[in-house]
């Protein structure tokens, strides 16, 4: 497992620090609290799941939105985004042995038992290997670069990137086959990002324009907008305070109403070692599920501490896939009624619906 820890820590570094913006100073906390508490918020106590919790393992997996884009093009031109094929992307592809992207032989990740509902880590403190059971398949458009998914009331919206020519989007999709039952995209420039629900509101972040845009989900018409430092990839929502992820290896903590960070931020670690490039988020109960920027991951986060308590590979899901390195697994949504989770990638024709079991 050592071993499987240095290559995985080793690619995403490669692959990651190239499109994160080093020079881009993160903020001091504004207070010494952490996790913000229900009290500090005046938010509603934490959601109680309506059916038992997901899978404890979540597979570290494909980075969220590119993050990686550059500066801003021109009015005119056409954006380049790490993420966006065609874009600038440092490294190029990263090679299969080199990134946790492809199959993790057995003997290299422990197993672990215990059921779906298991947040510990697998023996040893080292996380939990999970394999991934398909039960459903959707259809997803091939030009989508999606950036996030979510469930609420039963109802799967998605948040899209706008790599090349394209627009971003924010769009709700059938349930049951995945095709677009409503989309708005978006006319001035900005980079869609993780998505989740508020008390029936859509937050959206984008990438690099520090502007969350806030959507009624019937006609998905703009209802606010929240300014923020830095730069925004993965959010979800707890019922007590937002998660948000920018790229790094830290996950920030914002208060639902006024979108201000509160607490500490807590620093991911992967058997040991800091985990960079976390990207779309889930909530699922008191743990975060995370993609992993340019890589077929998913991991389960104890926001408490940070560890990383389960993983699982999706890199045999999305196949065949065109060259484009970007088109990595990205956009998890837990769906309470059905105890099962929707993952999908950027630009993947296929949206699948799975459940993560011990391996």
């Amino acid at each position: 497992m050592a071993r499987l820890s240095l290559i995985l820590l080793a690619a995403i570094l490669a692959a990651g620090c190239g499109y994160f913006e080093t020079d881009e100073p993160h903020l001091t906390p504004r207070t010494p609290l952490l996790p913000p508490t229900t009290e500090d918020l005046g938010a509603p106590l934490a959601l109680t799941p309506t059916s038992a919790p997901p899978p404890t393992a979540a597979d570290a997996q494909g980075a969220d939105e590119a993050d990686a884009p550059p500066a801003q093009p021109a009015e005119g031109e056409a954006p380049v985004d790490d993420e966006s094929p065609g874009g600038a992307v440092p490294g190029g592809a990263v090679p299969d042995e080199e990134v946790p992207g492809g199959a993790v032989p057995d003997e290299e990740v422990p197993g672990g038992g215990g059921s779906q509902g298991d947040t510990a880590a697998g023996a040893g403190g080292e996380a939990q290997r999970l394999a991934i059971n398909v039960v459903g398949e959707l259809n997803h458009s091939p030009t989508a670069f999606t950036q996030g998914l979510e469930i609420s009331d039963g109802r799967l919206y998605e948040s899209t990137g706008a790599p090349g020519d394209r627009n971003s989007s924010i769009r709700e999709l059938d349930r049951a086959t995945g095709e677009i039952v409503n989309i708005r995209t978006f006319t001035e420039d900005l980079f869609g990002e993780g998505l989740t629900f508020v008390d029936g509101r859509i937050y959206q972040l984008t990438w690099q324009a520090g502007v969350a845009l806030v959507w009624d989900p019937e006609d998905l018409s703009e209802q606010d907008r929240f300014e923020y430092e830095g730069q925004g990839w993965g959010l979800c929502f707890n019922g007590r305070v937002l998660v948000m992820s920018d790229g790094s290896a830290e996950l920030h903590f914002r208060d639902p109403l006024s979108f201000e960070r509160v607490g500490n931020p807590v620093v991911v670690t992967f058997n040991g070692e800091e985990l960079p490039s976390l990207n779309e988020l889930e909530c699922v109960g008191e743990a975060v599920w995370a993609n992993v920027w340019r890589t077929d991951l998913v991991v389960q986060i104890d926001t408490a501490t940070g560890v990383v308590q389960a993983v699982a590979d999706a890199s045999e899901l999305g196949l065949p896939r065109s060259g484009d390195p970007n088109a990595v697994l990205n956009g998890i949504a837990w769906d309470p009624e059905t105890e099962t989770f929707l993952i999908t990638g950027k630009d993947w024709p296929t949206i699948y619906e799975v459940t993560f079991e011990p391996h």
